[in-house]
Parts: C-alpha cells; structure tokens; sequence
C-alpha cells in the first residue's frame, strides 16, 4: 500500500506493507488506533513493513492517541520513516511494540533495534536479504499456520520462526547430497 491509511477500529492489520506514505496535515500513516479493543484487548497490527513514512505531527508509520488501550504492533519492520521531531516517534508513538525491529525502539519485549537488508531498497524490492535482522526473529502469532503466505506468496513461516515485516525469506535450496563411495 502506498499512502496513507486510516484502519476502521476492531479487526487486527497483518501482512501488508506501507511505504512512501506522507501524512502532510495530520499523524502517521496508520492512525485512529485509540481505545480500538478486540474482545478483552487491543487491536493489533502484525507482521507489517514501513519505509519512508512521514508524517507532519507524530509517529511517521504508526500512530495512537492516548487511550485506554494501547494497541499493539507485533512483527514489523521499520526504515527510514519520519515525524515532524525525532521526539514525535519517526517510527511509532503511543503503542506498543513486540518483536519489531526499528532503530528507534528500546531492546525489550523481544525487540531489536536496527535495520533492515533490502534487496534493492533503491528501486522499491523490499524484501529482505540473506543476512536481514528480520530472518526468523518475529514472535508466535495464532494467523500464521500452514497455507499461510506472504503478500509475494512464500510460505509465512519458511524456517525456525515467523519474519519480522511482511516478507518472509525463501527457504534456501539445499545442495544434492554427496556421498562417498568406496571401490
């Protein structure tokens, strides 16, 4: 998804990608996140990439107004977003994140504060590359089972554990077998 996006309240967003989203007159490019509950919690957004989100007031990808809830981010990448001051949250403002990698997030709840590898940044390809920080480092979540894909359709969870963002990186090929024959 290019631009911005206000998601209703209730359901959780999981699996997508934003970038180059600019939000001129308002917060962030995923907002209206205040008191949205499913159930007993919070509304969610999961295993989702932001590059290049700016906003004009706070948080430049994700954005929640104080609430009674806090929303929880879960699994997102995180690169080269922005908001009018750094203190205004370039990444995220007044959420919670879990399992995300950003280089403005504090290294707890499993978070790890870096950047992504992108195969070619530069001309839009996203995904991340062999050595990506985002390689089997997301946290469990219930919507990814067998048959689940990415938004480029590789199996959600290819290796050890979920990736970080909405890419998963391509279970490597394995080399033929050798074996050694005795004559």
């Amino acid at each position: 998804t290019e631009g911005t996006v206000h998601p209703g309240m209730g359901e959780p967003d999981k699996n997508n990608r934003y970038w180059n989203g600019s939000e001129n007159g308002s917060y962030a490019n995923v907002n209206n996140w205040q008191n949205a509950e499913i159930g007993s919690g919070t509304a969610t957004i999961e295993s989702c990439t932001f590059v290049n989100c700016k906003a004009a007031v706070k948080g430049g990808a994700v954005y929640s107004g104080s609430g009674t809830f806090l929303p929880s981010v879960v699994n997102c990448a995180f690169s080269g977003n922005s908001a009018a001051t750094p203190e205004s949250g370039p990444d995220a403002l007044g959420v919670n994140l879990f399992s995300c990698l950003s280089l403005s997030c504090d290294e707890t709840n499993g978070n790890i504060k870096g950047e992504p590898s992108f195969v070619a940044a530069a001309t839009g390809d996203y995904s991340p590359t062999g050595v990506s920080l985002t390689r089997d480092a997301g946290a469990y979540v219930d919507w990814a089972t067998a048959g689940t894909v990415d938004v480029l359709g590789t199996n959600r969870v290819e290796e050890s554990a979920i990736d970080i963002g909405c890419f998963e990186f391509p279970k490597p090929a394995h080399e033929s077998l050798a074996v050694n024959v005795k004559v």
